[in-house]
């Protein structure tokens, strides 16, 4: 007992970069849940609507619209990262990223909140107090705590501690992951879920090294271990038409989930462009601007091509 109550103590006060906690979320698991957005991720997907989550130190984010161009950020940041700019003969600033270190200085300062940071560094304990103002809500729905990113194996430790702790006290734990990691520090999170939300994104080796970033090799023998150790798992497909959309990804992935044998269910994701907003914030450019989400038939097209396998579908997830 005095070993685990100092392990426990220990775990509460590990800290981690968290830019993001949705509350009151039914799309991220079963019933009403709280997502918690760590920051971190290997995977750079040409549609990613969480560009803020890629890197793992924290970001400042630049609402143009909400500039007064008092200038008062120039003189916070440290390292002169800021200069001010005239844009449509108002007063503005830009950032040199190249120079910024994301020390949050310059959003402190910005009466305005035309600058705000993405992502903050908080302790287990922090998020935990959070979650537990919820819990009414997840014992009355089903629900409960769902991880996610980035990616949540690009802070494992952090990761595991939030997730034990949460099962300790008996909340749910759902993650979402997109299975890019070696099985040694996958498996130290994933003990700790009740459920996986694991993402395909494409099932052509070339294809989703040419869209993410990354090849798929790792993910697929991830997801198999997974499936035999028994993991409860949900596996997602994203929609984003003219690059996962395709009837021969479509079959080939529900193919490749009809061999799990303990996965019975596919949650078919339609792209959006939620978050393409997000990229001019950070000085980034939106690649997939002229596409279009999927339209009724071609999603009830692909769903259909999932339940000729066996499989149930779920459209969102």
């Amino acid at each position: 007992m005095q070993f685990y109550e100092a392990w426990s103590g220990e775990q509460s006060q590990m800290t981690g970069i968290v830019f993001d906690i949705q509350r009151y979320s039914i799309h991220d698991g079963p019933g009403i849940r709280t997502v918690v957005f760590l920051k971190g991720c290997p995977l750079w997907c040409l549609w990613c609507d969480n560009p803020e989550s890629q890197r793992r130190a924290p970001e400042v984010l630049f609402f143009r619209a909400s500039c007064t161009g008092c200038n008062t950020c120039l003189d916070a940041c440290p390292l002169d990262a800021l200069s001010g700019v005239e844009r449509d003969g108002l007063g503005s600033v830009q950032i040199d990223r190249s120079v910024c270190d994301g020390c949050g200085a310059c959003a402190e300062s910005c009466a305005a909140q035309a600058l705000r940071m993405a992502g903050k560094c908080v302790s287990v304990a922090e998020v935990i107090d959070e979650v537990e103002e919820d819990r009414a809500f997840y014992s009355s729905s089903g629900g409960g705590v769902t991880l996610s990113g980035g990616e949540p194996s690009a802070q494992p430790e952090f990761a595991s501690a939030f997730l034990r702790e949460c099962q300790e006290r008996g909340i749910h734990t759902a993650v979402e992951t997109s299975g890019y990691c070696e099985w040694g520090t996958l498996s130290k999170i994933v003990r700790y879920a009740n459920l996986v939300l694991c993402d395909l994104k494409h099932m052509d080796a070339r294809k989703h090294r040419e869209f993410t970033g990354v090849p798929n090799e790792l993910v697929l023998k991830n997801v198999k271990r997974m499936a035999r150790e028994g993991i409860p798992m949900i596996i997602r497909l994203p929609l984003v038409p003219g690059y996962t959309d395709g009837d021969e990804n479509v079959k080939t992935t529900a193919e490749f989930v009809a061999t799990l044998g303990t996965v019975a269910r596919i949650d078919l994701v339609p792209y959006h462009q939620l978050g393409a907003f997000k990229y001019e914030k950070l000085g980034r450019e939106y690649r997939l601007a002229s596409v279009r989400p999927p339209g009724e038939d071609d999603l009830e097209r692909c769903a259909e091509l999932v339940r000729s396998y066996g499989l149930q579908v779920q459209l969102g997830g």
